[in-house]
């Protein structure tokens, strides 16, 4: 039988939240740089639904491509069938 200690996480403070339209991608390093300790990228109500296709694109080579330094981020995702 093997055993392993767990370590609690240490706890974080997130102070201030910035949500970001995905199809906005100008947004995306200005986000970045921003005081915010949570940064979501929208999907949803933010974005028109013609542009949701592209807002997906936008997001995955931002999360790809951009320094987050140490947010927390997170996307608000839209239903498949938009």
């Amino acid at each position: 039988m093997s055993f392993f200690e767990v370590e609690q996480a240490t706890t974080r403070l997130n102070r201030s939240e910035l949500a970001v339209p995905g199809s906005s991608p100008d947004f995306f390093e200005k986000a970045a740089k921003s005081d915010a300790d949570v940064i979501f990228l929208d999907l949803e109500d933010a974005v028109a639904p013609d542009d949701k296709e592209k807002a997906r694109e936008n997001i995955i080579q931002a999360l790809n491509d951009i320094d987050w330094g140490n947010k927390v981020m997170s996307v608000r995702i839209n239903g498949l069938d938009t």
